[in-house]
């Protein structure tokens, strides 16, 4: 096991450090109540003079939690995030496809209603003018949340 795989918590509680609030705690060196705050990836004792501030790797080596990788391990780590990074460039690709895709579609949908509305002043009857504004007033809000959710 290696120490980032141990939550920040965990570790100070293994430091000696008592936890007292969601991310406060008290220090294992200088013993000050409530003075080291922390979250997921790092810590710090505000007591003056006191060096106790770190994260998971700083505190996972001086508790003695860290050990080196087989040249196995490290090889199969190294793959599994070449493949993460590889899979990230895809769906950041994808999704810039798919935001294109929406942002042609919605143009075309502000065209439509404004081309419908034009024909509309002219002629109050026309059918198809009527239907092309239902179709622009139906899909324009579909493909505004699907923009909001890309964002």
């Amino acid at each position: 096991m290696t120490a980032v795989e141990i939550p920040l918590p965990e570790l100070l509680e293994r430091a000696g450090a008592t936890l007292r609030a969601r991310n406060r705690a008290d220090c294992p060196k200088c013993k000050g109540r409530r003075t080291v705050s922390f979250n997921a990836e790092v810590f710090c004792c505000h007591h003056v003079g006191c060096d106790f501030k770190g994260n998971c790797v700083t505190l996972g080596k001086e508790l003695g939690l860290l050990r080196r990788l087989s040249p196995g391990e490290y090889e199969r780590k190294r793959r599994e995030r070449e493949g993460a990074e590889q899979l990230a460039r895809l769906i950041v690709a994808k999704r810039r496809e798919r935001r294109g895709e929406l942002e042609a579609r919605h143009r075309q949908l502000l065209g439509i209603k404004l081309g419908a509305l034009e024909r509309l002043e002219h002629d109050r009857n026309c059918d198809l003018a009527w239907a092309a504004l239902q179709i622009a007033y139906f899909e324009l809000p579909l493909v505004q949340e699907a923009l909001d959710g890309l964002e």
